[in-house]
Protein backbone atom coordinates (compact mmCIF):
# COMPACT_ATOMS: atom_id res chain seq x y z
CA UNK A 1 0.00 0.00 0.00
CA UNK A 2 1.24 3.64 -1.09
CA UNK A 3 -0.32 6.98 -0.45
CA UNK A 4 -0.33 9.60 2.04
CA UNK A 5 -2.15 12.40 3.06
CA UNK A 6 -2.81 14.64 6.64
CA UNK A 7 -5.08 14.17 9.46
CA UNK A 8 -6.73 17.12 10.99
CA UNK A 9 -7.91 16.51 14.40
CA UNK A 10 -10.63 19.38 15.37
CA UNK A 11 -11.66 18.60 18.81
CA UNK A 12 -11.02 15.01 19.61
CA UNK A 13 -10.71 13.90 23.35
CA UNK A 14 -8.84 10.52 23.54
CA UNK A 15 -9.52 7.83 26.00
CA UNK A 16 -7.74 4.78 26.99
CA UNK A 17 -4.87 4.37 24.45
CA UNK A 18 -2.53 2.39 25.70
CA UNK A 19 0.62 4.53 24.49
CA UNK A 20 -0.68 7.83 26.61
CA UNK A 21 -1.44 5.57 29.50
CA UNK A 22 1.95 3.92 29.42
CA UNK A 23 3.28 7.06 29.06
CA UNK A 24 1.51 9.22 32.10
CA UNK A 25 3.03 6.39 34.31
CA UNK A 26 6.37 6.45 33.39
CA UNK A 27 6.62 10.00 33.53
CA UNK A 28 4.19 10.36 36.66
CA UNK A 29 2.01 13.21 34.75
CA UNK A 30 -1.28 12.41 34.33
CA UNK A 31 -2.40 15.52 31.97
CA UNK A 32 -0.97 13.15 29.56
CA UNK A 33 -4.23 10.38 30.15
CA UNK A 34 -7.06 10.75 28.02
CA UNK A 35 -5.75 13.79 26.18
CA UNK A 36 -7.87 16.62 24.35
CA UNK A 37 -6.71 17.55 21.19
CA UNK A 38 -7.16 20.42 19.22
CA UNK A 39 -6.77 22.16 15.85
CA UNK A 40 -3.90 19.09 14.94
CA UNK A 41 -2.19 18.41 11.59
CA UNK A 42 -0.80 15.22 11.25
CA UNK A 43 1.25 14.78 7.76
CA UNK A 44 2.00 11.00 7.12
CA UNK A 45 2.74 9.16 4.46
CA UNK A 46 2.35 5.40 3.74
CA UNK A 47 5.04 3.17 1.43
CA UNK A 48 5.45 -0.66 1.71
CA UNK A 49 2.56 -0.99 4.40
CA UNK A 50 4.65 1.75 7.17
CA UNK A 51 2.56 4.70 7.79
CA UNK A 52 5.68 7.41 8.61
CA UNK A 53 4.72 9.87 10.65
CA UNK A 54 6.05 13.36 10.23
CA UNK A 55 7.20 15.26 13.36
CA UNK A 56 3.63 17.16 14.50
CA UNK A 57 3.43 18.86 18.36
CA UNK A 58 0.62 19.82 20.48
CA UNK A 59 -0.67 20.70 23.76
CA UNK A 60 -1.90 18.46 26.71
CA UNK A 61 -2.74 19.98 29.91
CA UNK A 62 0.73 22.41 30.21
CA UNK A 63 2.83 19.68 28.12
CA UNK A 64 4.15 20.55 24.28
CA UNK A 65 4.65 17.09 22.97
CA UNK A 66 6.11 16.64 19.45
CA UNK A 67 5.59 12.74 17.67
CA UNK A 68 7.43 11.42 14.84
CA UNK A 69 8.16 7.76 13.25
CA UNK A 70 6.80 4.99 12.01
CA UNK A 71 3.73 2.23 12.70
CA UNK A 72 2.70 -0.21 10.63
CA UNK A 73 -0.91 -1.99 9.82
CA UNK A 74 -0.28 -4.61 12.46
CA UNK A 75 0.36 -2.16 14.93
CA UNK A 76 4.25 -2.42 15.27
CA UNK A 77 5.50 1.09 16.65
CA UNK A 78 8.47 3.05 16.32
CA UNK A 79 8.20 6.66 18.02
CA UNK A 80 9.94 9.46 18.77
CA UNK A 81 8.44 11.37 21.25
CA UNK A 82 10.22 15.07 22.81
CA UNK A 83 8.10 16.03 26.06
CA UNK A 84 8.34 19.29 26.38
CA UNK A 85 7.82 20.77 29.91
CA UNK A 86 5.97 24.11 31.22
CA UNK A 87 6.50 26.70 30.33
CA UNK A 88 6.20 26.91 26.56
CA UNK A 89 8.02 23.38 26.02
CA UNK A 90 11.09 25.01 25.12
CA UNK A 91 12.81 22.11 27.80
CA UNK A 92 12.14 18.99 27.23
CA UNK A 93 13.20 15.10 27.29
CA UNK A 94 13.13 12.66 24.92
CA UNK A 95 11.16 9.77 25.16
CA UNK A 96 11.16 6.27 22.69
CA UNK A 97 7.89 4.11 22.06
CA UNK A 98 8.52 0.70 20.57
CA UNK A 99 6.60 -2.18 20.59
CA UNK A 100 3.07 -2.54 19.61
CA UNK A 101 -0.03 -0.29 19.71
CA UNK A 102 -0.77 -3.11 22.45
CA UNK A 103 1.74 -3.47 24.20
CA UNK A 104 3.84 -0.14 23.77
CA UNK A 105 7.35 -0.08 25.15
CA UNK A 106 8.37 3.50 26.91
CA UNK A 107 12.29 4.49 27.48
CA UNK A 108 12.47 7.76 29.08
CA UNK A 109 15.38 9.47 28.57
CA UNK A 110 16.14 8.07 25.21
CA UNK A 111 16.68 8.23 21.34
CA UNK A 112 17.31 4.58 20.41
CA UNK A 113 14.50 2.61 18.84
CA UNK A 114 13.44 0.23 16.70
CA UNK A 115 13.46 -0.54 12.93
CA UNK A 116 10.50 -1.49 11.29
CA UNK A 117 11.64 -3.96 7.93
CA UNK A 118 8.43 -3.34 5.60
CA UNK A 119 6.38 -6.02 4.56
CA UNK A 120 7.82 -7.75 0.56
CA UNK A 121 4.76 -8.48 -1.87
CA UNK A 122 4.56 -10.61 -4.86
CA UNK A 123 2.77 -8.21 -6.95
CA UNK A 124 2.18 -10.97 -9.63
CA UNK A 125 0.01 -13.54 -7.73
CA UNK A 126 -1.51 -10.18 -4.82
CA UNK A 127 0.49 -12.48 -1.99
CA UNK A 128 2.44 -11.29 0.99
CA UNK A 129 5.67 -12.67 0.73
CA UNK A 130 7.04 -11.65 4.71
CA UNK A 131 5.21 -9.33 7.06
CA UNK A 132 6.73 -6.50 8.17
CA UNK A 133 8.82 -7.45 11.30
CA UNK A 134 11.00 -5.59 13.51
CA UNK A 135 14.42 -5.41 13.07
CA UNK A 136 17.46 -6.44 15.03
CA UNK A 137 19.28 -3.02 14.21
CA UNK A 138 18.52 0.24 15.95
CA UNK A 139 17.52 3.05 14.91
CA UNK A 140 18.03 6.55 16.30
Amino acid sequence: MHGGGTINLRDVQIKGLKLFDGISSKTGQNGLNNPDMKGIEIKSTIDKNLINIEPFTFSVASFRPTIKGTTSFDGLLDLRMRLGLPLFGIIGFPIVITGTHDAPKIKIFSKTGQEINPAVYDEKNNKVIRKEKVSKSKTK
